[in-house]
């Protein structure tokens, strides 16, 4: 999808749809590679290369050591009436956004440009390899985000890794994608409880305001799921309006149950917290990760072309 210039400039003028989000990571944890597949989507440059290309590495020194040490940024254009099409997903508004990305530097000795970005931006996409997981400039990140009031959505990547590298199953990757989670909220909720703590004198009756805010809890859509190597993200929102009208399900309730220990009966067409007999694994499983399981088997094991086109 080629951008035409003159677009770009109609979409500045409606300032109510211009957003400005930066993408936050602990270093080599794929930010760069997922910044390149996000302007490969608005045609500036091949999908082949992206990932290769690490177009927001202008700099020689960058290119050369591999590494992002300077904030960068791009114009991009977001529809959402696309990925309406693509996910079964309403767009609360299909008007298009004017979206500057900034991808700033993953190295602790360049935290003063990831200051810099966090400040100029309305929200953040804070990356994680989650085959490395929670590492310290992920926290890091946090902190700053939380400093600057910005709200961070958690880009769990690298899924594939947990096929390609990890070898495990579904199951376990489940587990696995959860415990990561549960650390994000860690770290978010020691740094908002330091916070409160600061601001209020009387320790003993100080609280923390807006908790929802800083959990990440993937039925709500702040947590995505992703392979930028592999040009693919979701939601479980968005998952949930493209199997809702599989299983004859509202998308609202779907995503509720679509993350966490529910369980589903396919013959009696119930959902429970608890297993039912020989349905052991959550619905999240069963449904999403099974199905990506078996894409990948068919393309690195059998490579059963087609096979895939039929699934």
């Amino acid at each position: 999808m080629g951008i035409d210039p003159r677009h770009l400039s109609t979409l500045q003028t409606n300032t109510t749809h211009i957003r400005n989000v930066c993408i936050l990571a602990h270093v080599d944890h794929g930010k760069t590679t997922l910044a390149d597949f996000l302007i490969a989507s608005n045609g500036i440059i091949s999908s082949k290369i992206a990932g290769k290309a690490r177009y927001l590495d202008s700099r020689r020194d960058e290119q050369e050591r591999t590494i992002t040490m300077k904030s960068s940024s791009i114009s991009l254009v977001f529809d959402p009436s696309l990925c309406a099409r693509q996910t079964a997903f309403k767009a609360p508004d299909p008007a298009k956004y004017l979206l500057h990305l900034i991808d700033s530097p993953g190295h602790v000795d360049f935290s003063s440009e990831v200051s810099n970005a966090v400040r100029l931006c309305d929200g953040a996409l804070v990356v994680v390899d989650v085959v490395e997981g929670m590492c310290v400039q992920t926290e890091a990140v946090l902190q700053q985000a939380w400093s600057e009031g910005v709200k961070p959505v958690l880009v769990l990547n690298k899924m594939d890794r947990l096929i390609t590298d990890l070898k495990l199953s579904p199951e376990d990757a489940y587990q696995h994608l959860n415990k990561i989670i549960e650390q994000a909220n860690t770290v978010m909720g020691h740094i908002a409880m330091a916070s409160a703590m600061e601001s209020q004198s009387d320790l003993d009756k100080f609280e923390i305001a807006d908790k929802d805010e800083f959990v990440f809890a993937p039925e709500t859509g702040n947590v995505v799921f992703s392979s930028g190597l592999d040009c693919w993200a979701f939601s479980i929102p968005q998952m949930a309006g493209f199997y809702g009208k599989l299983l004859g399900m509202k998308r609202k309730q779907l995503s509720q149950i679509l993350w966490g220990e529910f369980y589903s009966d396919p013959k009696k067409q119930k959902v429970s917290k608890k297993p039912f007999g020989k349905v052991v694994n959550p619905l999240f499983v069963q449904i999403i990760l099974h199905d990506l399981w078996k894409i990948y088997d068919e393309i690195l094991e059998r490579h059963d072309a087609k096979r895939l086109q039929k699934r």
